[in-house]
């Protein structure tokens, strides 16, 4: 078993680098783009003649916000936080240790199996 051959196995350097694309993914990506935007003043005409023409108001409405999403981008979500029953967000300053504790209990809490 001493005398294994070479092949297989890990190799330092060998393989795709951590992070980097594959390039026929950013090629097909690139033309799902092209062919997309390609088409976007046939959609554009559809959407138009549905939030003019369509018989169902739940249709020209979502056509025209849909029409206002691309042109000035969706609205963003409003979000409030809170507190403890509505309270305000309460502030802790921590030492390191008293934070590291802190992790620590919630990572082994995590572990934990759960009971069924």
């Amino acid at each position: 078993m001493a005398n294994q051959s070479k092949r297989g196995g890990k190799r330092p350097g060998a393989g795709r680098k951590k992070g980097s694309r594959d390039r026929a993914t950013i090629e097909q990506k690139a033309t799902l783009e092209e062919l997309a935007r390609s088409m976007t003043p046939m959609a554009m005409k559809v959407l138009e003649n549905v939030a003019q023409a369509s018989e169902s108001d739940a249709a020209r409405v979502s056509a025209a916000n849909s029409i206002i999403d691309r042109g000035y981008g969706k609205a963003r979500q409003a979000v409030e936080h809170t507190g403890k029953d509505g309270q305000p967000i309460a502030v802790v300053d921590l030492s390191d240790t008293e934070a590291a504790r802190r992790i620590a209990f919630t990572l082994a809490k995590a572990t934990q199996p759960t009971p069924h």
